[in-house]
């Protein structure tokens, strides 16, 4: 198999991501409209294109590793774009957390040029893609994954085929709508409790023993939200975005999300009031200016 790979999008998830590429002995073909990460590209063993025709030039695989459907499209279908360069029988693998119907509608596109298309985006964060422990929730074609699944393993162990093109990105914006929602809630959960003067440290220690426990209490509350760091590398406006997707594709079915909307109105609330740019961890921060309470663990507090 050819161990040329492109990649397109050399952000917080995209520079890890090539870096394990590279690591497991993958010829690393990256661009990125920001030169510094091109350059931090090749000081880690990848090579820098000068383009994305110079990536559809050198890779018969491409991933993309993008903010949203309005940029995967820019790189398809823009001009000098991929859905112009790139050749019959190269595969394309949407990693970004991308508007499902968008997706089909570019493998279509992509199709009628004999060039394939998967979404694969990935849950884990940035610490995941730097450990290779993330999650791949893969749409599209199976026989494609079949032969490319051990690219996608130097991400991380779970490759899950979730059904046809678009599938993937739908789970990922549920998966996001879940993750945002425990976050919130045991953002609200933590303060009262530091109102009623119980010890945060040991509500989420006993919360991870009990039925409250989610990936808000057994990951973020510990590393990021009680010691105050704030540095779990994915920004609220991707959030926000992704949770957005989520109730779109709801509204669209006539699906109810009664609790998913006030999720969404809170983070639209934070990205409009100057937050989008914050570590999602960091929006326990406006419930504690709403309330005056500070939610901080022992190592965190002063004296």
């Amino acid at each position: 198999m050819d161990t040329h790979v492109g990649f397109i999008g050399l952000g917080n998830m995209g520079t890890p991501m090539t870096r394990r590429l590279v690591e497991a002995g993958y010829e690393v073909w990256g661009y990125d409209v920001r030169p510094e990460s091109v350059e931090n590209l090749r000081k880690t063993g990848g090579h820098g294109a000068a383009s994305i025709g110079e990536i559809a030039e050198r890779a018969p695989v491409i991933l993309l590793c993008l903010p949203d459907s309005s940029v995967v499209e820019s790189v398809i279908e823009g001009e000098g774009g991929l859905l112009s360069m790139a050749k019959a029988g190269q595969l394309i693998f949407d990693m970004s957390s991308s508007y499902p119907p968008s997706t089909v509608r570019l493998g279509e596109l992509l199709k009628a040029k004999g060039v394939d298309f998967l979404d694969a985006p990935v849950s884990g964060g940035v610490r995941g893609a730097v450990a290779g422990t993330l999650t791949v929730m893969v749409g599209g074609d199976v026989r494609l994954l079949e032969k490319w699944e051990g690219l996608l393993r130097v991400f991380g162990p779970n490759i899950f085929h979730i059904g046809a093109l678009g599938t993937g990105h739908t789970l990922k914006a549920l998966n996001n709508l879940l993750s945002a929602s425990s976050l919130v809630a045991a953002s609200e959960a933590l303060i009262l409790a530091t109102r009623l003067g119980l010890d945060p440290d040991r509500v989420i220690e006993v919360l991870n023993q009990s039925t409250g426990r989610s990936d808000a209490t057994v990951t973020k509350f510990p590393k990021f939200i009680l010691p105050r760091t704030f540095d779990a590398g994915f920004p609220v406006g991707l959030l926000r975005k992704d949770v957005s997707i989520a109730l779109r594709l709801a509204k669209e079915e006539k699906i109810p999300m009664y609790s998913g909307k006030i999720v969404e109105q809170f983070l639209t609330y934070a990205t409009n009031t100057g937050a989008a740019d914050w570590d999602h961890t960091a929006l326990i921060r406006i419930l504690e200016d709403w309330t005056g309470e500070k939610v901080q663990g022992r190592a965190s507090r002063p004296g």
